[in-house]
Formats: structure tokens, sequence, C-alpha cells
């Protein structure tokens, strides 16, 4: 695990730049600590309910999908929310490219 002082003279940016490939893709594993499979909305394991992530009512239903991701509506608040609602990566279109995305990103290209 690398660790990295906030209190350096330079920054994250130019600290990945300078880095070796190895270490640059050491950081860019450690920053996606998460499966995409994962989501922010809350199943209740009891009743399976799905969580709101606006009003955290539980009483929403299905919706349909869009590009193979579960819409649902919230009958309380009367919003559309998505499994991907929330996390950073819900708009990038292949998602299998997240890890060369964050490498980008982080490298200023």
């Amino acid at each position: 695990m690398i660790k990295i002082r906030l209190y350096d003279s330079f920054g994250f940016r130019d600290f990945f730049i300078s880095s070796d490939s190895l270490t640059k893709q050491e950081i860019v594993s450690s920053l996606l600590p998460f499966s995409l499979q994962e989501s922010n909305v809350k199943e209740n394991k009891d009743s399976k309910a799905v969580t709101c992530p606006h009003c955290q009512d539980n009483r929403t239903r299905a919706n349909g999908k869009l590009r193979g991701v579960q819409r649902y509506i919230c009958n309380g608040y009367k919003k559309n929310f998505s499994e991907t609602t929330g996390e950073f990566w819900c708009n990038i279109k292949k998602k299998e490219k997240l890890n060369k995305y964050l490498y980008c990103l982080l490298s200023g290209l």
C-alpha cells in the first residue's frame, strides 16, 4: 500500500505524474475499492424494498430499465432514480473502462 503525505510541497497530480507505471496502477486500483455491481440504492433484506436516495422512503416501484440499469420511481416524492444514482460513474458509457478513465483523469490527459 502506498502512503501519500498530503502536506508535501507538490500536489497529488504532480506526484501521480512523476510516479512509475506500477505505482500509478496501484493508486488507481486503490481508488476503486468497489464493484460496479454495487449501488447506492439500499435494499431492505426483510421486505426487498428499495429505498429512495432523495427522501429515504421505501415506497418505491420498478420503472423499467435504461441501458441495462434498473430504474425506480418513488411513490412519495415522485422522483425517478436508478441503481447508480449518486455514484460518480453513473454517466460513464463504458463502465468496463473505468480504470482507464481514472488513470487518464489523474494523469491530466
